[in-house]
């Protein structure tokens, strides 16, 4: 299942498709609500690949119900805003939500980092592993773009925003 979430979260942060993830991103405060800040473009794409793969591998739909609960709770977990690291080994081999802050850093340096959901073990496979020792994001959001001037600041502007001439990534 992670595997599926991790390889879904890479091909939603291609510039095919960014403009439409933009919104997840585009918080400046993580919380466990940024789980659901969303383009409807992103959840149907998230929705229809997360379902399909888990229709391929043998999931019946009362297993594919309790997985969908499980995922959110664990993605509402993950954008929770409390500093919470595990521990060695237990960080290497279980995401936390320090981890997956990196993942909507603003710093252009530690970007495109950190997809996995429950397993790091596939970023440093991927090659997209990234937390530093003891350290947090400064920013949180799109580079470059302020609180006050980001289009998602509304629903219609998230709604527009990948139609736009050039999104900022």
């Amino acid at each position: 299942i992670d595997l599926t979430q991790y390889i879904r979260h890479r091909i939603l942060h291609s510039k095919l498709l960014w403009g439409f993830h933009a919104s997840h991103h585009s918080a400046i405060v993580l919380r466990s609500t940024t789980h659901f800040r969303v383009h409807p473009v992103d959840f149907f794409i998230t929705q229809l690949f997360f379902l399909s793969m888990l229709y391929i591998i043998g999931f019946s739909p009362d297993a594919i119900k309790w997985v969908l609960i499980m995922v959110m709770v664990n993605n509402m977990w993950l954008h929770i805003n409390v500093d919470i690291s595990y521990l060695f080994p237990i960080n290497y081999v279980l995401v936390s939500p320090n981890y997956h802050k990196w993942h909507h850093t603003a710093d252009k340096h530690s970007q495109n980092k950190n997809y996995a959901d429950i397993f790091p073990i596939l970023d440093m496979i991927g090659g997209t592993y990234y937390f530093p020792k003891d350290q947090l994001p400064e920013n949180y959001g799109i580079t470059g773009v302020s609180k006050q001037a980001s289009v998602h600041q509304t629903f219609v502007g998230t709604l527009i925003y990948p139609f736009m001439r050039k999104p900022v990534s």
